[in-house]
């Protein structure tokens, strides 16, 4: 599931990466999380993004939550540090 709401968000504009994982809920269990990285010189409306979102996902796929990064932290195999995005959210 994590590609497919990966997929959907990076097809809303000024999209340049995104990472999708599960954060602990006490009534869900888990909910979805975004942490969305914008292209220099586009704006994020996180209406406007569920709003897309809507039309693609499963309303229980679009995320809860939105985190918005100007660099990803990255772990010194190149690969994006997880784990400091969900300490984060």
């Amino acid at each position: 599931m994590p590609r497919e709401v990966e997929a959907a968000i990076s097809a809303i504009p000024g999209v340049e990466d995104v990472k999708v994982f599960g954060v602990p809920s006490d009534f869900y269990g888990e909910e979805v999380a975004a942490c969305v990285k914008i292209k220099a010189g586009f704006s994020w409306d996180e209406t406007e993004a569920r709003a897309i979102l809507i039309w693609s996902l499963a309303k229980y796929k679009i995320p809860r939550w939105f985190c918005l990064y100007e660099a990803f932290p990255m772990l010194g195999s190149g690969k994006i540090d997880v784990v400091s995005l969900r300490q984060d959210v």
